[in-house]
């Protein structure tokens, strides 16, 4: 098995005090090697600060990332954003 990780997106999330972040959004891609070829088995992603904080979605447009300052509460109306 296979694993691969790639920058498949951004989008711009704004937190409670008005600033503006860059969310990257990762995929790690699982796939596996037969006697047919490489096939993709599933995916997963992950979403980062431009600085490598974890951000986890709470709902649509709605985040919180864990810096070690705190939980940063962040809300984008990007059409990007999951």
């Amino acid at each position: 098995m296979a694993r691969d990780k790639k920058r498949t997106g951004a989008f711009i999330a704004t937190d409670e005090s008005g600033r503006m972040h860059i969310v990257h959004i990762y995929t790690e891609f699982i796939s596996a090697d037969s006697t047919e070829g490489s096939e993709v088995l599933g995916a997963r992603q992950e979403l980062q600060l431009t600085d490598g904080t974890l951000v986890f979605q709470l709902g649509k447009g709605e985040f919180e990332a864990l810096s070690p300052l705190g939980k940063l509460k962040l809300h984008s109306d990007d059409p990007r954003a999951p």
